[in-house]
């Protein structure tokens, strides 16, 4: 009876941990720059994110630049989050998309955005924060 209710402990541990996190929601990310926000215009992302399957949806607001962006080929997996987001707001560069892309962790999201498409604003920005309660 002893190895019955051991095994039953150790399949619930497992699927427990095996459990992906819940991303869905509103998500509050600051930037983790040592000495100020590395991005002039990106000091925080706010994320609206809606989960179906593997696959996110949603909206990224990116600072004053590049704004609102819709997601696009949003992807979650376990723990890993993955997706592209194109700004609206045009400067002397052009429209920035940028590629996010990270992992949660106990309700904590840790984000590396780089763009994809402006020249001006290459390097890889490291984003972390928390699900909002709604």
């Amino acid at each position: 009876m002893k190895v019955v209710w051991a095994t039953i402990l150790l399949a619930a541990s497992a699927a427990l941990a095996g459990s992906p996190a819940d991303v869905s929601g509103k998500w509050n990310l600051k930037s983790t720059w040592p000495n100020g926000p590395g991005l002039k215009t990106v000091g925080a992302v706010i994320l609206e994110l809606q989960v179906d399957g593997a696959t996110v949806t949603g909206m990224a607001h990116i600072g004053s630049w590049p704004g609102d962006a819709p997601i696009a080929e949003g992807r979650f997996k376990g723990n890993g989050i993955s997706f592209d987001a194109t700004g609206h707001l045009e400067s002397s560069t052009g429209i920035p998309t940028c590629h996010f892309q990270g992992t949660v962790v106990d309700g904590q999201m840790m984000l590396e955005m780089t763009m994809t498409r402006n020249p001006a604003a290459s390097g890889t920005f490291v984003f972390k924060g928390s699900h909002q309660p709604e």
